[in-house]
């Protein structure tokens, strides 16, 4: 097996070595210096101390679409131009990169739905949108309620000493966005913050090993297209400790939502409204499509437990990730501006006053609203995703470039096999669309009598919630953007009625944003938690 694996590589940086000497168009592009033929500009753009010291300044140097360099000198191109992203994301030019593709299929199955294009991708979008719609979402509310108090007793039950302690609040909010995705996609509860499960620790640990980011990570991820597909089958199958995670979650997950699949099967029609309900009682995707009269049809049976079960696991994990990740910093930002922090209490306390807890009117909270404007704005949930053309196209461009060549170009062409990065993070702190202090967390912005990011300089609202890119735009965007925003609003609005928050001091408790596939906290350990003086409040 090593010797295979070897042979493989060598032949695959031959071929690379290779492709590093073709030129293409985007050669011509402006773009920041390779610092390495190994690692190209990957370890300033991934591996950064802190995420995007070097991204964002490379935005502002060479625009919003820019050259760089991949391992082994690979051709990549940074994109974050309103019009090339709205392009991307609506046409079927481009798929999963290589790296991220495998990713997924190792964390969620094949057939998810982030890997799933034309009329597949279609069809579970069909199945799935009505279940993330508004009025469902909102029918979630009791569930959300219950868990963020349950995660407000077990905080309370860990600062009833003399003295406030400093609490890893990023652990107990992911177990709380787990328990709450839990009980509203698989009608069970998984009780994570009572201690009764262990699925919240598995999925915590199987996410935290597959975000380590490292040099040798950046080499495999670029030998990736050129190993066999029979190998990754296999992978699970190999004695190795990060497997045996992904083989008991997979057991756990499978388990679960096949128990809910067997009660859909046996009980009445309500039940049937579910998340797994709607899955179970729509044909396969896998199946056969054909069209008449312009209306896709589908030929065969409905989804297996195992089909059910991948795209189960798909939400549980993107939705806790992401979700998880965005109360966390919130907490983060309140502690860091705690006048701001005041004001927002105050104006939920008047809220609570003035229709009381059961009913507020979380629309109706204007600083609360602007903070998680400006969390998602600074902190997106997938701040790069990457992606490779499989056929040639022309990128448009809502801004010139300028060519090495001192040539003003307002559309580029892309080769079949481009590898690219869609750059979430970097148009979310565009100053030309946001304003001269895009890089500063102000929620302020979001307070005016006009958005802050006008969308006439971008051809239209780019995505569907606030002009943002966080949750993409087009067939891709995130299914689940409405569940995400509530739990936002309902969880912050139970803990900040309960508790303060403040930051600890000491230099290692200095927390950092790095890149883990999302955004996360570390502290200048290197640990990835969010330490936080927690104290209760009365009334």
């Amino acid at each position: 097996m090593s010797a295979l694996l070897a042979f493989t590589a060598a032949l695959a940086a031959l071929y690379l070595l290779r492709r590093s000497f073709k030129r293409t168009s985007v050669d011509a592009l402006p773009g920041p210096t390779s610092t390495s033929w190994l690692f190209g500009n990957l370890r300033e753009l991934l591996l950064s101390p802190v995420y995007g010291q070097h991204e964002f300044h490379w935005q502002e140097e060479y625009g919003t679409v820019y050259a760089l360099r991949g391992c082994f000198n690979q051709s990549r191109l940074m994109v974050s131009d309103p019009a090339a992203l709205r392009f991307i994301a609506n046409t079927q030019a481009f798929t999963w990169g290589f790296g991220q593709r495998k990713a997924s299929q190792m964390l969620f199955g094949d057939g998810n739905l982030f890997l799933a294009r034309g009329e597949r991708h279609k069809y579970l979008r069909a199945v799935m949108s009505p279940w993330f719609s508004q009025r469902s979402v909102r029918n979630m509310l009791p569930i959300m309620k219950d868990t963020a108090r349950k995660l407000a007793d077990s905080w309370e039950s860990e600062i009833s000493g003399p003295v406030s302690p400093c609490i890893d609040v990023s652990r107990g909010v992911h177990t709380a966005s787990l328990d709450i995705l839990g009980e509203i996609l698989l009608e069970t509860p998984i009780n994570g913050l009572r201690g009764e499960s262990d699925l919240s620790r598995i999925q915590r640990e199987l996410t935290d090993s597959a975000a380590i980011l490292s040099p040798s990570g950046l080499i495999a991820e670029a030998l990736m297209p050129y190993i066999p597909d029979w190998l990754f089958r296999v992978a699970p199958k190999l004695p190795f400790e990060a497997l045996r995670q992904f083989r008991k979650y997979w057991t756990v997950t499978d388990r679960m939502a096949s128990a809910v699949a067997k009660q859909v099967h046996n009980l009445g029609e309500d039940y049937k409204q579910s998340f797994v309900g709607r899955l179970c009682k729509f044909p396969s995707p896998w199946s056969y499509f054909f069209r008449i009269n312009n209306l896709v049809t589908v030929a065969a049976g409905s989804m297996s437990d195992e089909e059910v079960s991948v795209h189960v696991r798909t939400m549980l994990i993107t939705g806790d990730d992401t979700t998880g990740n965005s109360i966390t910093w919130a907490l983060y930002e309140l502690a860091r501006l705690p006048t701001f922090q005041a004001n927002v209490r105050a104006e939920i306390r008047t809220a609570v006053q003035k229709s009381g807890p059961e009913e507020i009117d979380y629309e109706g909270l204007p600083l609360l609203t602007a903070l998680i404007n400006e969390i998602l704005r600074m902190y997106p949930g997938l701040p790069l995703a990457e992606r490779i053309a499989v056929e040639d196209c022309v990128l448009p461009l809502t801004m010139p470039i300028i060519t090495n060549a001192g040539e003003t170009i307002s559309t580029l062409p892309i080769q079949k096999g481009q590898f690219l990065y869609i750059a979430m993070a970097s148009y979310n702190r565009n100053k030309a669309l946001w304003g001269t202090d895009a890089d500063e967390f102000r929620p302020e912005r979001w307070l005016g009598s006009e958005p802050p990011c006008d969308p006439s300089k971008t051809g239209g609202a780019l995505g569907p919630y606030a002009t943002l890119a966080s949750f993409f735009t087009g067939p891709m965007v995130c299914p689940g953007y409405r569940l995400a925003i509530f739990e936002l609003q309902v969880v912050l609005v139970e803990l900040l009625n309960k508790f303060s928050f403040a930051l600890p001091s000491g230099p290692a408790e200095a927390v950092r944003p790095a890149l883990a596939i999302t955004i996360v906290p570390k502290t200048s350990e290197g640990t990835q938690r969010l330490p936080l003086i927690i104290r209760g409040l009365d009334g």
